[in-house]
């Protein structure tokens, strides 16, 4: 370790003489009948021995068990919140508008310093899984300009799901006669008239 990295490490407040090194292990959490190793986080005097767990090291510990025992309740990890709100394309001040929670809520969250209700983490999912109620959700909580793309990023989604709906019909009507769609040209991949009208007439 160089003199430069160690006087940025803490001073240790028991001999306060040497500086506090990070170090990590693993302890055993149960909770609603889950048993898995989470992180440890610590502190080692690199002169007098001594092993803490000062500030850094509690806020650490406190969200990975959060985090675990979001796990465990089946309700998404703050980092699993994150990816949601970005796959969602929203910043953290309008997911929490959309959301709930209050105005800095979705930053906890996804550092798991605190937990969401079952209410908020399955209205993430909800809109996850259908892009349209997101639409909804900001026209009633008065959320404008949520996209961040050009093509309105809702209605991509929504023809996303359509495009595989219309794949699966084809899969089962006619599995041999379907070909790949082109990725060059995915607008080419929309179902016509005449195919909903051959889709309706196989499946009567």
């Amino acid at each position: 370790m160089t003199r430069g990295t160690r006087n940025a490490l803490r001073p240790c407040p028991a001999c306060g003489e040497g500086r506090l090194e990070p170090r990590q292990t693993t302890q055993r959490a149960e909770h609603a009948g889950l048993s898995e190793a989470i992180p440890l986080h610590y502190a080692v005097c690199d002169t007098c021995g001594s092993e803490l767990a000062e500030a850094p090291e509690a806020k650490a510990n406190k969200r990975a068990m959060t985090a675990f025992r979001k796990r465990a309740d089946g309700l998404l990890t703050g980092a699993q919140m994150r990816q949601a709100r970005k796959a969602l394309g929203l910043t953290q001040a309008q997911a929490a508008k959309l959301f709930g929670g209050g105005q800095v809520a979705f930053s906890r969250y996804e550092n798991d310093d605190i937990t969401q209700s079952e209410a908020m983490d399955s209205l993430v999912r909800v809109c996850l899984a259908q892009p349209a109620n997101l639409t909804l959700l900001a026209d009633q909580k008065g959320v404008s300009a949520i996209f961040t793309t050009d093509d309105n990023w809702a209605n991509a989604l929504v023809r996303r799901h359509i495009l595989g709906i219309k794949s699966a019909l084809e899969h089962q009507i006619a599995p041999d006669r379907v070909a790949e769609p082109s990725p060059q040209d995915p607008l080419k991949r929309h179902a016509k008239v005449i195919d909903i009208q051959r889709w309706r007439k196989a499946a009567a």
